[in-house]
């Protein structure tokens, strides 16, 4: 396991400053001293745009059987989950956002800000128009367990409700509004046109580096 992780470390120098690869043993042994039958790793790779990702996710894949081969044993890789940016529709965002301060949303930012991730809905948000809510619900930092217990307090519940209210209006607004809806249809194919196009545009820029045989 040792050397997974090695082989990964030596090739960061390689890849651009953007990408993360985290990675945590799940499986590493019972006893010390002792070789285990089996060992497992679990990575987050992470990148802005899907064409370099796949790039970097066949360094660790590369790494991987790197490290089985020099150690006589066997590797099996299983890609068990993608996220990826969805596309974002202001025919939906900014609807959604007056519905989020009319409903109460606390901590508001008035100015519109970078886009952020879809996460696990942007593979929908990328064939379907989508859009996200995050209504302000804890006064700590994600992923925290303090953020987890405010969950369960006034805070929590009021940014659910505003959540849960935001999202049903501007359903029905989607479903009973033909003209609007037409109108949130074409932006989404527009845009969806253009950033096929920025992808296409990326394959080009992110060549791989072609390596001539050893003489």
């Amino acid at each position: 396991m040792i050397h997974l992780f090695e082989n990964i470390d030596s090739v960061r120098s390689n890849i651009r400053p953007e990408a993360r690869i985290q990675g945590v043993i799940t499986e590493g042994g019972a006893a010390p001293n002792v070789v285990p039958d089996r060992t497992a790793a679990d990575f987050y790779i992470r990148y802005p745009d899907a064409v370099y990702l796949e790039q970097v996710r066949k360094f660790v894949d590369d790494a991987a059987k790197a490290a089985a081969l020099s150690t006589g044993t066997k590797v099996k890789i299983d890609n068990y989950g993608q996220n990826r940016d969805g596309i974002s529709v202001a025919m939906l965002d900014e609807v959604g956002f007056a519905y989020m301060k009319m409903y109460g949303a606390k901590k508001v930012q008035e100015e519109p800000g970078k886009p952020q991730g879809y996460e696990e809905t942007g593979s929908v948000s990328s064939d379907i128009p989508g859009m996200g809510f995050e209504a302000y619900s804890s006064n700590f930092a994600n992923h925290t367990y303090e953020m987890e217990a405010d969950a369960l307090t006034d805070i929590g519940h009021q940014g659910f409700r505003v959540d849960a209210q935001a999202m049903a209006a501007i359903l029905f607004d989607f479903a009973t509004h033909p003209d609007y809806r037409a109108s949130v249809k074409r932006e989404f194919g527009g845009i969806k046109a253009l950033f096929g196009e920025y992808q296409e545009a990326l394959k080009k820029t992110y060549t791989v580096p072609k390596v001539p045989e050893p003489e």
